[in-house]
């Protein structure tokens, strides 16, 4: 039910473009695609700014592929991250919103660490995903990428919900697009806690985080010249009641999933009584 649940780093379009302009950005890379919504927002951007895309993505969608092919100012790049850094220029702004596990967002964010730190043009990164359900729970588009060591126990089945550790029958889950760590919480499982320990020993490095829609995470050194209106741009987005909407959402969407199963279940039940009387009716004929 996708078109039930915000969703998409398209919703963040406003915030994430004043960012972009109060940085003077020009080299942006967007680390998942996706549809290509969101992208096509950037694009945009782009085209009045001067600036250029590289977007990150090893299997594109149709949406994304037929963009690529018609934007002059966006570059899409077949690889899996974190190895595609390797073929990216000196970045402005970095959007993570690709595989939301540990390994990797750790592995991303230590690839900016000399771009983060830069004195004279320090880069700023935008994360998508820093709230539930991915802050301390691994997911997995693609476990094989993740080294062994690294790799959680995971399903593709079962859900998440908040305040449970393990998966459960039903709650948010992948429909089998991905796999989710069975446990949530513990030592480098999740974005946010990726973020948090990549934060532990860069004392010049601050996260700020806007609580709606799956979390969004914007890192910066604090000494930025820019980093006073970045903060002034993501505090109004900070009030407790945005947190509260977000929780609430979050319980709503899981409640019409419950009753979908609930749902489907009652359906299965009559169906099998239904043929049992059939049945029972054929033998008295």
């Amino acid at each position: 039910m996708p078109d039930l649940l915000l969703h998409s780093l398209a919703v963040f379009e406003p915030l994430i473009t004043d960012l972009l302009e109060t940085t003077g950005a020009r080299q942006v890379a967007e680390i998942g695609g996706e549809g290509g919504l969101f992208t096509q927002q950037l694009v945009a951007w782009a085209d009045r700014a001067d600036g250029e895309i590289h977007c990150v993505d090893p299997s594109p969608s149709p949406q994304l592929d037929r963009l690529a092919r018609s934007a002059e100012r966006l570059r899409l790049l077949r690889v899996a991250s974190p190895a595609a850094f390797e073929q990216l220029p000196s970045l402005d702004v970095c959007i993570i919103d690709g595989d939301h596990n540990y390994w990797t967002v750790t592995s991303e964010l230590e690839a900016l660490d000399d771009r983060l730190h830069d004195g004279d043009r320090p880069a700023l990164v935008v994360l998508h995903d820093v709230g539930w359900p991915c802050a301390h729970r691994d997911s997995y588009y693609a476990p094989e990428r993740v080294p062994a060591e690294a790799l959680h126990e995971h399903s593709y089945n079962g859900g998440a919900v908040p305040g449970a550790a393990a998966l459960q029958e039903t709650g948010f889950s992948s429909a089998g697009q991905w796999a989710w760590a069975r446990r949530e919480g513990g030592p480098r499982n999740g974005v946010l806690t990726a973020v948090e320990d990549f934060l532990a020993d860069r004392p010049t490095l601050e996260l700020q985080v806007v609580p709606a829609v799956f979390g969004l995470g914007v890192l910066f050194a604090s000494g930025a010249s820019w980093a006073e209106p970045v903060r002034s741009l993501v505090a109004p987005y900070q009030h407790e009641l945005i947190a509260r909407l977000e929780t609430n959402r979050i319980e709503l969407y899981l409640e019409v999933i419950r009753l979908q199963h609930e749902l489907e279940r009652r359906s299965r039940v009559h169906q099998l009584q239904l043929d049992r009387h059939m049945a029972v009716d054929g033998r008295e004929r």
